[in-house]
């Protein structure tokens, strides 16, 4: 009897990341999913004991992220609204849940391909379904005609917001684009399809969306992984930087940051943004341990920091990632993101880097994908917070950032896998 409860525990663990992902992209979609899918995640970590003697792979990040976890019951004790609060706790405990379920599933280099075209159909999803649903900016760029946007079927009501589907969508882009630029040759056609269809939809979607501070973040990392790939490109790349500079430099500071990242209707200059900045300032400099509570900003702000710019309640978050995190989670929160973040950013580097030795150009392909989403992700959060844990997707940040963990473990450098999984990933 214990040998059969044994091998189900077993088979269940081999399937953890079908119902984790299903799950997952039905909170997304469903709001009222969430705490459900939050306790199907932890039910696979028994399982996991039980099957395999372990409840999770260890991973460089555990630390840092064990930290996050900790704010993230802290957040639930100081918030003075945990109605906002809850949700946003669970997407991001979905999101490391998720991170996990991921590094435990992907233990060879199939599954580590699954995983890639995972990922690249998920950018189709996100454009075709925000396409249909998205709340269109239709004045931000005059080359685009406002009749192109009529033609386009509005099919469901809850409303996406665009700048938060571009953050998402540009954060995404890189992992394609990379298989293209190092690992093209080895694709299969079925594959080259669907990898040329993701890139040409979500980079139509982010042009189309008019966030212009994702359409440079678009191309700074597409200028970025160029330059990885071609280094003598890099020659040409600096000179032109160097005349945008100048350009920056005669126009001014602020009427370039206002042409970069307006948001129409909420009179976003350079000083409404300054003064948004500042009052997540003051929040840190009041509340630097703890934070306030996840999503209380724009409540916090309204009643305690009250903006002079801008209508109450017409500012929800701190529009800078980093800002958000610690007022959400504190000093010690922010620690923990930003050391996660730099160990998957050196993963990804070490990943990278090995694939170019051993001329391993599927492993070459996922660091240089990771660089870019990483960058995209940074670039993006200097004037927005998206890609945190006020919007339904956030778990897609976790879910990327198993990705070179996977990658990595499979070079046998850090010891997830067996090291004989590597001679699966030469072309």
């Amino acid at each position: 009897m214990l040998f059969r409860f044994q091998q189900l525990a077993k088979f269940l663990a081999s399937q953890e990341i079908w119902p984790v992902g299903i799950l997952a992209m039905g909170g997304v979609i469903f709001e009222r999913l969430t705490p459900v899918s939050l306790a199907v995640m932890l039910c696979f970590w028994p399982i996991r004991w039980l099957a395999l003697k372990r409840l999770t792979r260890r991973t460089p990040a555990d630390l840092p992220i064990g930290l996050l976890i900790v704010m993230a019951l802290v957040t639930c004790w100081v918030t003075a609204m945990p109605e906002i609060t809850l949700s946003q706790v669970y997407r991001l405990l979905i999101g490391i849940l998720l991170f996990y379920t991921i590094v435990n599933w992907a233990d060879t280099l199939s599954r580590l391909r699954w995983l890639l075209l995972g990922y690249t159909g998920l950018g189709v999803v996100l454009s075709a379904a925000g396409i249909l649903s998205v709340n269109w900016a239709i004045d931000k760029l005059s080359f685009i005609s406002p009749t192109l946007y009529k033609i386009i079927p509005r099919l469901f009501s809850d409303a996406t917001n665009a700048n938060s589907l571009a953050g998402y969508l540009v954060y995404l882009l890189p992992l394609p684009f990379g298989l293209v630029l190092f690992h093209w040759h080895w694709i299969r056609l079925s594959e080259r399809i669907l990898i040329s269809a993701s890139l040409l939809l979500m980079g139509g979607t982010i042009i189309l969306l008019q966030s212009r501070g994702a359409i440079l973040s678009m191309a700074a990392v597409i200028v970025l992984m160029s330059i990885i790939r071609w280094k003598r490109i890099g020659i040409y790349l600096a000179v032109s930087g160097a005349v945008m500079a100048l350009a920056g430099y005669i126009i001014g500071v602020s009427r370039l940051v206002n042409v970069i990242t307006p948001i129409t209707g909420l009179g976003y200059t350079m000083s409404g943004r300054m003064e948004i900045w500042s009052r997540a300032l003051y929040i840190i400099h009041d509340f630097p341990i703890t934070g306030i509570g996840m999503g209380l900003y724009g409540p916090v702000v309204d009643r305690i920091y009250p903006l002079f710019q801008f209508t109450p309640g017409t500012v929800p978050h701190a529009h800078n990632l980093l800002l958000q995190i610690t007022v959400d989670l504190g000093i010690p929160g922010l620690i923990a993101w930003v050391a996660t973040f730099m160990i998957v950013t050196g993963v990804a580097v070490q990943t990278f880097r090995y694939g170019k030795f051993e001329n391993l150009s599927v492993l070459t392909a996922i660091g240089a994908g990771i660089i870019g989403s990483q960058t995209a992700l940074i670039l993006a959060g200097m004037t927005d917070a998206v890609t945190w844990g006020m919007v339904r997707p956030a778990a897609v940040v976790w879910a990327v950032w198993a990705l070179p963990v996977v990658a990595w473990s499979l070079t046998g450098q850090h010891p997830l896998v067996p090291s004989n999984e590597i001679v699966e990933v030469a072309p």
